[in-house]
């Protein structure tokens, strides 16, 4: 229902009840039961905007005046001042709710209007409203007259062109400006997200040096290839340091023509345990080799200087089983020879220093053996064999900390860059806009400011709603919804015909 019907129910129900005051037949009082009756029903259930002071009021109204159980108080004399209140209440309401407020609304708008020249369009769209009863399908023609009224305010005269210009101008100073300055911030920028990618490069690099230690490339094949000449060294000692062990403690064969040959296949029993084992002692003291040098690596890590005692003291250990072995085994050979009458002289100590046999285990013993022990070494301390310790964990946490961080800091500088970028093509956008409204000031043409317009038309669907929620109530939503689409249609088109005649210099 709308507002106007309410309002004309609370008039009606207001004449009613005061003529109630006369000498009237039975009949009018039974009609003026049923009316008053439905018309308090129809303004409680449609009425959205009385007070709750209203509608207490009103129920009582309609509880005495009821149809269904009417109340009688058998005097007219009674019903008389009843009956002047209840006009009096309905003619109130309908003051207050319509009459006050309407002239309240209008020397508000009218005040506003005489104050400031921007409420001219609210003004003018109450007022719009007001006269096309907020009906939607005439809004184009109120927004037609805001669009004729907005381009006589954009038209100047000479002074004011020429004023306009040099304040274009001006501005476009000022863009240019901004421009350099957001330009020279993205050189900067620029900059800054160059440092930041060679760090977050330095910080991988760094990575991965703490993982492989020491700055190992990491390299597959000289791994491999180290890997594999150790193992063959490794039998190769074993079979050496078997057979030369053999001959040094049980004595060179008679007969043999040469020292190295299969122990295994002339002793038996436990001694074949202690050839097997007496390799054993000569890997082991390698294996020491090595430790001691992982412990001059770490020395070296925390600059402090390093420790070779230990590592001559096992080389010289080494050095002296070779020579006892070479000398045995030396001795040996000799005695074979002198007992098969090879040789008339008797072994001495002397004949060492001669004797190629001695040279012999030296060179295929203690040198192998060096070469075996740094290739150990090498191997054992590769990172591919290397487990990570606490230490480096903690490492490798805070570089990954620190990428993670300069990361973030890549992203933020990029998304910086992105948005200077943006603002450089809107001041770009500025400047031409300008540009071409000076061309247009002297030529003649007209530069409609878009947002301008916008904002105009804002202004008056103000108060077009202003007139609509005031009379209409709970409606005015659905009334407005239908309204600011057409407007929004229209505005559209109106902004597409600007463009079109504007680049065309029709205005």
């Amino acid at each position: 229902m709308q507002a106007n019907s309410i309002k004309n129910i609370y008039a009606v129900c207001s004449i009613l009840l005061l003529l109630a005051c006369l000498p009237l037949p039975i009949g009018y009082y039974t009609f003026l039961r049923i009316i008053v009756f439905v018309s308090v029903l129809l303004i409680l259930a449609y009425d959205s905007n009385i007070d709750i002071k209203w509608k207490i009021t009103l129920l009582i109204v309609g509880f005495i005046f009821n149809p269904i159980f009417p109340i009688y108080l058998y005097e007219k004399i009674f019903w008389i001042p009843v009956d002047l209140l209840s006009s009096a209440f309905f003619l109130w309401i309908f003051k207050q709710k319509y009459f006050t407020k309407t002239i309240k609304m209008e020397e508000k708008i009218l005040e506003q209007t005489e104050e400031k020249e921007r409420f001219t369009y609210h003004a003018y769209g109450f007022k719009s409203a007001q006269n096309a009863n907020s009906r939607y399908q005439a809004v184009g023609f109120f927004l037609d007259n805001v669009y004729e009224r907005f381009i006589e305010e954009m038209k100047l005269d000479a002074k004011g062109i020429k004023s306009r210009i040099e304040k274009l101008r001006a501005e476009v100073l000022q863009s240019r400006a901004k421009k350099n300055e957001t330009q020279a911030e993205i050189t900067t920028y620029e900059g800054l997200k160059q440092e930041k990618s060679k760090l977050i490069e330095d910080l991988e690099l760094e990575r991965i040096d703490i993982r492989n230690g020491d700055g190992e490339t990491g390299d597959t094949i000289p791994f491999v290839i180290g890997t594999f000449i150790t193992i063959l060294l490794t039998f190769y000692l074993f079979t050496f340091y078997s057979s030369s062990g053999y001959a040094a403690l049980y004595g060179v064969k008679e007969g043999k023509i040469s020292w190295i040959s299969n122990p295994f296949a002339e002793i038996s029993g436990g001694s074949i345990a202690i050839v097997i084992l007496f390799p054993v002692i000569f890997l082991g003291l390698g294996f020491l080799i090595h430790d001691a040098l992982e412990k001059n690596k770490k020395l070296a890590a925390q600059k402090k200087p390093k420790k070779f005692l230990t590592i001559g003291l096992l080389l010289f250990i080494t050095l002296v089983a070779d020579a006892f072995i070479g000398y045995k085994i030396s001795q040996g050979v000799h005695n074979n020879e002198f007992n098969a009458g090879l040789t008339e002289e008797q072994w001495h100590f002397k004949m060492i220093f001669t004797d190629i046999n001695f040279y012999i285990v030296l060179l295929l013993g203690f040198v192998v053996y060096v070469i075996w022990g740094f290739l150990l070494n090498f191997v054992l301390s590769h990172p591919f064999v290397k487990t990570e310790n606490e230490k480096i964990k903690i490492l490798l946490e805070n570089i990954d900390k620190k990428i993670e961080e300069r990361r973030a800091e890549l992203t933020e500088i990029i998304a910086r860059i992105n948005s200077l970028s943006n603002l450089l093509m809107t001041l770009d956008d500025e400047i031409s806009g300008k540009q071409n409204d000076i061309i247009g000031y002297e030529n003649g043409v007209i530069p409609v400011s878009i947002p301008s317009l916008k904002a105009a038309v804002g202004e008056f669907m103000g108060g077009w709603g202003a007139y609509t929620h005031g009379f209409f109530g709970s409606k005015a939503h659905d009334i407005l919804k239908e309204t600011e689409q057409a407007k929004e249609e229209w505005q559209e088109n109106k902004i597409l015909n600007i463009k079109t005649e504007y680049s065309s210099g029709k205005f």
